[in-house]
């Protein structure tokens, strides 16, 4: 029997009026115009119609906060679209009901979805009959979430909407999602912002790496107060605290967006001098060859009573608070105490301490009904002395090493089990190629949550293209399949004046991605770069710009790295010999068993260094070329700075390429000088290499050429990005000073070698 266009539509048309052969029925192959038509057809047929005349809105009877959020957003919007207010009743109000219902809540608020299945953490569900739309939370959090995929998803006209007729439930892969952002440091923290974080599903975040400014114990260490010589100062940032508490509880109550204090431990600056004066013995004895410092003896009963004082005052400024995020690092430990009286008790050892402060924050964070989030860098090597003399000067500080129970194992077995440790994702500092933290999903009987940094220091201060959706898949996918609960996204860690992470118009791919990954960690990674690119540059010129910056995250790496391995922490370039020598054998290479092998001086291992810098600047162009053919496509200003900041970048790992030559090539002649010789061929690269930083720094546009990071741009005609240019804390000449010194130091080198067939 032969079909025509025509017989299969009617055959199909009939069809579609018994739902019961719409599963079953089986069509012979037609024309590409009858498929079109059909596939139309079908969606339309699957679609519920509701009109506004017959619709009321019902919350839950106990519904409060979010979830009248949620009913008020879509009453809202109904009313934009069509000028006619829907009734939003509460539930029980049988006189109002209409035909059509749009239930929203959670078993718990509402009663008719007390039988439903409760989706997992804050997770939601949506179902559609013929009468009613059924909005389902896990938890009120849910139900907004439910509304905003709603939303997004009816077609509405001025008399009703349409909505697929189906069943749609999602759940969370973690059940923290929980954004950090150094620089929010802004006391008018609008709910604008809180909306960004809502429509990316965080439902945590931190505020105020600047909280303890405002610590002043006015009340509960008066004699101290009275001693506190900036107390004006400190009374500024207490009205800024009560200010930005007031923002992050609406937000809180609106969004159900939970807020932890970041805080860190040890004796505030602005306190010190009072609280010494009033309370000498609890001052620590620092170590004499170590990083950290000892703000605090933690054998003395007195350093816990004013430490209980200073977090207490923190919940004091923030009632509304979830908890504390508590980081041991940013004040320099403060409790690496070596007192006789520690040595004696143990607490002189740097796990035995870290326990003890825990446990005594955690007296308070109870005492409170808070919740406690420990955070630290170290992850568990004993303290080891550099070989550098550099910014650390060589002292030895808590690193992860080769035994990373060293430290967290203890911290893991003895604190109390609610307490959630934070760990970052790598082994090391937040390095681009550094291993996945062997801490992660290892941590017993506690939560974990897992921290990403996704921009600033190390992905090129946010100045270039530096993509990392494909890093973030892999790391987070790890992360869920061993059973970690939370995951963190830090924005920042350089403090950048003219940087505002959601108007990067290239580097919110990251802030994309997480969010996305952080939901649902299954997502393709390929659809998060075609919704993100469409909606950033447009469907015709998306392909070309994805091509483009997905190549970004292999040029950070190799530029970034040598044979793998990070090549100058935070992204900037080295300021001395024992800086870089610091960072590539004290940083870099503790983490890989091969290290001495990966960064010997080699002739080998140099030739390959060079491939790995080349392979990056041949990625850099390979952009370029494709923003080139994206730029018909493009709005001028999107292609303007799409152009430039990959510049930039050309800049960037062209320097990085030619630095690490010479340094390279400047170390092998140091070996060789060992054993009495000099290969003067080297110094001739290294001399190329050096007029190479030059003429790099010849080709950067003006526009990157300030003399200081915060200098204001010379013409106010010119584009104002998001970000500005390189160099964020050097001036413009520092790469060619810096290879001139490298430069001078290896024919220093073959000088010596030569006059006397030694060093010195």
């Amino acid at each position: 029997m032969a079909y025509s266009p025509i017989g299969n539509l009617g055959f199909y048309l009939c069809a579609l009026s018994d739902s019961a052969v719409q599963s079953t029925i089986s069509l012979q192959p037609f024309d590409f115009l009858t498929l079109l038509t059909l596939n139309s057809i079908m969606k339309k047929s699957s679609d519920t119609k509701f009109r506004f005349d017959d619709l009321c809105i019902v919350r839950g009877k106990n519904a409060e906060g979010v979830e009248l959020t949620a009913a008020d957003a879509i009453q809202k919007k109904f009313a934009d679209r069509s000028g006619e207010k829907v009734p939003l009743i509460k539930e029980g109000d049988s006189r109002r009901y209409r035909k059509n219902l749009i239930v929203l809540g959670t078993p718990a608020t509402c009663d008719r979805l007390q039988k439903l299945k409760k989706p997992k953490h804050d997770g939601w569900e949506i179902s559609v009959d013929n009468d009613n739309v059924t909005l389902l939370g896990g938890l009120p959090r849910g139900v907004l979430y439910a509304a905003d995929h709603f939303l997004d998803s009816i077609n509405i006209t001025r008399t009703g909407f349409s909505i697929q007729k189906k069943c749609v439930r999602e759940e969370p892969s973690f059940q923290t999602r929980l954004f950090l952002d150094y620089g929010m440091e802004n006391p008018d923290f609008k709910l604008t912002d809180a909306d960004l974080l809502r429509r990316h599903r965080y439902n945590a975040c931190m505020m105020g790496i600047y909280t303890s400014n405002a610590i002043l114990l006015k009340n509960s260490l008066p004699k101290v107060y009275r001693l506190v010589k900036n107390r004006a100062r400190a009374e500024k940032f207490i009205q800024r605290e009560r200010r930005r508490a007031q923002h992050l509880d609406i937000m809180r109550k609106n969004f159900d967006i939970d807020y932890y204090i970041y805080f860190t431990l040890g004796i505030p600056n602005h306190l010190r001098e009072a609280v010494y004066k009033i309370y000498p013995e609890i001052k620590g004895v620092d170590h004499p060859d170590s990083y950290e410092s000892a703000h605090i003896c933690p054998s003395n009963p007195t350093s816990w009573k004013v430490w209980h004082s200073i977090v207490q005052e923190v919940f004091d400024l923030y009632p509304g608070a979830t908890g504390i995020y508590l980081d041991i690092m940013h004040n320099g430990y403060g409790i690496y105490c070596q007192c006789e009286k520690c040595k004696a008790s143990g607490l002189n050892t740097f796990p035995i301490e870290l326990r003890k402060a825990l446990l005594e924050t955690y007296k308070v964070i109870k005492k409170n009904k808070k919740k406690l989030i420990y955070h630290t860098w170290t992850s568990g090597a004993k303290p080891r002395k550099g070989k550098s003399s550099g910014s650390d000067s060589g002292k030895p500080w808590h690193l992860p090493g080769d035994k990373p129970e060293w430290v967290f194992r203890q911290v893991i077995d003895w604190t109390p089990a609610e307490v959630e440790l934070v760990k970052m994702d790598t082994w090391g500092d937040c390095l681009p190629t550094a291993p996945l933290d062997p801490i992660i999903g290892n941590t017993g009987k506690h939560p974990q949550v897992v921290q990403f940094q996704l921009a600033a220091e190390y992905r090129g201060f946010n100045k270039v293209p530096a993509s990392m959706v494909q890093y973030l898949k892999d790391r987070m996918s790890v992360c869920a399949e061993r059973n970690v609960s939370g995951v963190l996204s830090i924005i920042g860690g350089w403090m950048d004046p003219f940087y505002i992470f959601w108007k990067d118009i290239i580097n919110s791919i990251n802030y994309e991605a997480f969010a996305k990954l952080s939901w649902n960690v299954e997502m393709d990674v390929n659809e998060i770069w075609r919704s993100w690119a469409e909606k950033t540059f447009g469907a015709k010129a998306a392909s070309s710009v994805i091509a483009a910056l997905k190549l970004s995250q292999a040029v950070l790496e190799k530029s970034l790295a040598v044979k793998g391995i990070n090549f100058n922490d935070h992204s900037g370039y080295p300021d001395s010999f024992a800086r870089i020598w610091e960072t590539t054998w004290d940083w870099s290479n503790y983490w890989y068993p091969d290290s001495h092998e990966r960064f010997a001086p080699t002739p080998q291992n140099i030739i390959e260094i060079i491939a790995e810098k080349e392979e990056a600047i041949s990625l850099v162009r390979k952009m370029l070329s494709h923003i080139g053919k994206a730029r018909t496509k493009l709005r001028p200003a999107h292609y303007r700075e799409l152009k430039e900041r990959t510049d930039w970048l050309l800049y960037y790992v062209t320097i990085q390429r030619y630095l690490a030559e010479i340094y390279f090539r400047g170390y092998n002649l140091e070996e060789q000088a060992k054993l009495g010789k000099a290969d003067v061929g080297q110094l001739k690269r290294i001399d190329h290499a050096v007029a190479e930083v030059k003429k790099a720094l010849e080709n950067l546009p003006a526009i990157a050429k300030k003399e200081s990071y915060y200098q204001e741009m010379p013409h106010k005609s010119m584009p104002r990005y998001p970000i500005y240019p390189w160099l964020p804390s050097h001036s413009e000449g520092h790469p060619v000073r810096f290879a001139n010194m490298l430069r001078d130091r290896a024919a220093s080198i073959c000088f010596r070698i030569s006059c006397d067939g030694k060093m010195n």
